[in-house]
Order: structure tokens, then C-alpha cells, then sequence
């Protein structure tokens, strides 16, 4: 990935996240329960391994973190990046630095590694035990 498409994908990272947060919240509150778009759910019936995550944002937004917790943990990751990422994203343009370019060529590096990836692959695949087994 090139400088100018991590900038890139990051705004319509932002973007989509914050209107999928938003549709959950007000279609929860209009219809009091707010539909799922995990296509992977709706062609197969189980849950992937970031179902959930719209969920566990909004339920964080609401001061619910035990909630959040239960929709799906990667909310919390998601919540985050959905603040850190645009943030330096923007003071990086305003101050004419690389700080976001930086960090992702140092975790792009890093997670190749296989002393790194492996045991993220093995967390990952916990996860989505954990989801099938929680949300049938």
C-alpha cells in the first residue's frame, strides 16, 4: 500500500465505521433492535469473526462496556481506531508528517513475522470459536 491510499483508507474507513455506528444506533432506536449487514452471516448463519463489532461500538458509545465486550472484544479495537487513526491522519497532513505512514509500515513489517503472526492467527481463530459457540 502506497502513502497516498493509507490516507485514503483510512477516511473511508472512518467514514463507513461512523455510518454503520450511526445507522445501528438509529434503527435500534426507532425499531428498539437494529438488523445485521454481515453478509458472511447472512449467506452462511454463523458469525464471523467481526460480527458484532457495529454492535460492540455502539454499545461503547453508550458507556456499556460489558456489553461491548460480550457483542464482540474487536469493538474495542474498532472504537479505537475509529478516534486515533483519523486523528493522526489529520494532524499528519496539517504538520506535513508521516507518523501514520510510520507506524503502519512498523505493524505491516512486524505481524509478517512468523513469531508474530502465528500466534495472532491462533487468537483470531479462538475468537471465532468463541463467537460461533456464543451467538448460534
Amino acid at each position: 500500500m502506497t502513502r497516498r491510499w493509507l490516507y485514503r483508507v483510512v477516511a473511508l474507513g472512518t467514514v463507513f465505521g461512523v455510518a454503520a455506528v450511526a445507522r445501528h444506533l438509529f434503527v435500534a432506536a426507532a425499531h428498539g433492535r437494529a438488523s445485521g449487514v454481515c453478509l458472511f452471516h447472512a449467506a452462511t448463519g454463523a458469525p464471523c469473526p467481526a460480527c458484532g463489532t457495529t454492535r460492540s461500538v455502539a454499545a461503547l458509545l453508550q458507556g456499556e462496556w460489558s456489553q461491548a465486550w460480550h457483542h464482540n472484544p474487536l469493538g474495542l479495537v474498532a472504537s479505537a481506531a475509529l478516534v486515533v487513526l483519523p486523528t493522526v491522519a489529520v494532524h499528519d497532513r496539517w504538520r506535513g508528517r508521516e507518523d501514520l505512514w510510520r507506524a503502519y509500515t512498523w505493524v505491516e513489517s512486524t505481524v509478517q513475522r512468523p513469531a508474530v503472526a502465528v500466534p495472532l492467527l491462533v487468537l483470531l481463530a479462538t475468537h471465532w470459536i468463541r463467537l460461533i459457540l456464543l451467538h448460534p
